[in-house]
């Protein structure tokens, strides 16, 4: 900086103005994280990590999560259209976008500094929010109907016990995916959601993992009941 400072200011001016501005900032407080939100036909979308709390991980776990959650937006809205190769060449199609959040515990996130006995614990809220209620039950159909019209490349979904098809207004399964941990999937108006943990303890048998999983997917029905 030469000796008229910024744009013929002198270094005291420069210097005066840069403290006067530091100090606003300070008095204005910590700015709230940045949020994001869809327009139009998609308006009434919710924040992700709104609809899949704190609370609803610790439910899940008996465990906090670590305060710092993952939340993700599609930029675009993703179309759907019917496939004979999937068997919904009769399906209409479907406009959606898709948001999630991730949370994990305290040992999920710094699972390479020292040791614990507790396990490291994840859990993420997929959500597929559709112009129309028929665009989700179109898509919640395919993946929890079981029709054998419909083709699944890693095998039919996995049903549920009775008690537990009351969760959200459509089908309740789990969706096969190979060797990957089959995420718990259910519809609430035009909304499908997906709960996923990438831990395989959570998927030892249905039971456990249901344990883990319906409580928080009751609370997600819940909230989303009222949009």
């Amino acid at each position: 900086m030469d000796e008229e400072g910024i744009r013929g200011s002198s270094p005291e001016e420069f210097r005066d103005s840069l403290a006067t501005t530091v100090a606003q900032r300070l008095s204005e407080g910590p700015t709230p994280p940045a949020r994001y939100s869809y327009t139009g036909e998609f308006a009434w979308v919710q924040p992700a990590c709104t609809l899949y709390t704190g609370e609803d991980f610790e439910t899940a776990f008996g465990m906090p999560d670590i305060g710092r959650v993952e939340e993700r937006y599609n930029i675009f809205v993703g179309v759907t259209t019917g496939s004979v190769q999937g068997g919904t060449q009769d399906n209409e199609p479907s406009r959606s976008v898709r948001t999630g959040c991730g949370r994990e515990n305290e040992q999920a996130a710094n699972s390479n500094v020292g040791s614990s006995s507790v396990v490291p614990q994840g859990l993420v809220a997929s959500f597929e929010h559709f112009e129309t209620e028929q665009g989700a039950a179109q898509y919640n159909n395919y993946n929890c109907d079981g029709d054998k019209k419909y083709n699944h490349p890693f095998g039919p979904p996995l049903k549920v016990p009775a008690e537990f098809s009351d969760i959200g207004d459509g089908h309740v399964c789990f969706i096969s995916l190979g060797d990957v941990n089959p995420p718990f999937t259910f519809k609430v108006k035009q909304t499908v959601v997906e709960l996923s943990s990438w831990n395989s303890d959570t998927y030892s048998d249905m039971r456990t993992a249901l344990d883990v999983l319906e409580q928080p997917a009751r609370n997600i029905v819940e909230r989303l009941a009222r949009l």
